[in-house]
């Protein structure tokens, strides 16, 4: 049993009941299940956009000045650094006060390529991303890696 009060556990076996599970322990582990595989479903819908094309790295600089995002960062950014095999999830570059412009890349696209790439699960995708990628610290310019939120959410 998980160590909780009393009120607390009358809540979470009402909850386990609910969702048709005997224990706390199992609504646990179901519930982590449900968000692994609604995470993966994301991840599932943006790898489609990336293989098919629909996803295609755009944004307000590219429509407004006719570039590429890798254009705009080998334009605009004088010591790019660019995080090699995720060209498709490039969208363009990020900048903060004090701070040297920088490559900025969608994190779920670039999961996403991992995942179709290299035939990594997501799992393994988001470990590989995090500990590898986002870990790999070169210097000032080390590239950026945003979480896009889908408009209308």
């Amino acid at each position: 049993m998980i160590a909780v009060d009393a009120e607390t556990e009358k809540i979470l076996v009402k909850w386990a009941s609910d969702w048709g599970v005997a224990t706390p322990e199992e609504l646990l582990r179901k519930a982590a299940s449900e968000y692994a595989q609604s995470c993966m479903k994301n991840v599932a819908r943006n790898a489609k956009e990336v293989v098919s094309g629909v996803g295609k790295t755009a944004g307000i600089a590219d429509e407004q000045s006719g570039m590429t995002p890798l254009q705009l960062v080998e334009e605009s950014v004088e010591e790019a650094t660019l995080a090699d095999g995720f060209e498709d999830a490039l969208i363009g570059i990020v900048e903060w006060f004090g701070h040297p412009p920088v490559a900025l890349y969608n994190r779920e696209k670039c999961i996403a390529i991992l995942m179709e790439r290299d035939g990594m699960d997501w799992e393994e995708a988001e470990e590989f991303f995090g500990f590898n990628v986002i870990g790999s610290y070169v210097g000032e310019s080390t590239p950026a890696f945003a979480t896009i939120v889908p408009s209308g959410l």
